[in-house]
């Protein structure tokens, strides 16, 4: 209770109270954002860009990124040169990951996202 607000503790019981609806709401976005992070992460994984598997739960994905040990410089320079914005692995003690979130109904931003996030993966000058 440290610290919350009284609105976020409203926000709360309303969502307890009224569980069914905000679980439709979530599984909706879900279903609809993960064909399309299957389909990109099937891609970059082809094209050797990252390894690991999708969970089949969740909307977080945290691949390695092939030949790339410092996440926090390609982090750095994915938003730099790119626009892509993902923490760093080293934030979540998993150097050389990336954490992808798709909780996200705005499924043309997350396809563009990842069109782009290959597109700089691809061109890298850090991997190794």
């Amino acid at each position: 209770d440290l610290g919350v607000s009284k609105l976020a503790h409203a926000v709360a019981a309303l969502v307890l109270e009224q569980r069914e609806a905000f679980d439709a709401h979530w599984r909706d976005i879900l279903a609809g954002a993960r064909p399309v992070v299957e389909e990109h992460v099937a891609q970059m994984r082809a094209d050797g860009l990252i390894e690991g598997e999708l969970p089949n739960f969740g909307c977080m994905y945290f691949p390695r990124v092939v030949g790339v040990d410092d996440t926090r410089a390609l982090t750095d320079w994915l938003w730099s040169e790119h626009g892509v914005v993902l923490p760093p692995g080293e934030f979540f003690g998993q150097a050389g990951h990336v954490r992808i979130g798709f909780g996200s109904g705005r499924l043309e931003a997350l396809d563009r996202g990842f069109v782009r996030l290959r597109a700089a993966l691809k061109a890298y000058p850090g991997r190794g």
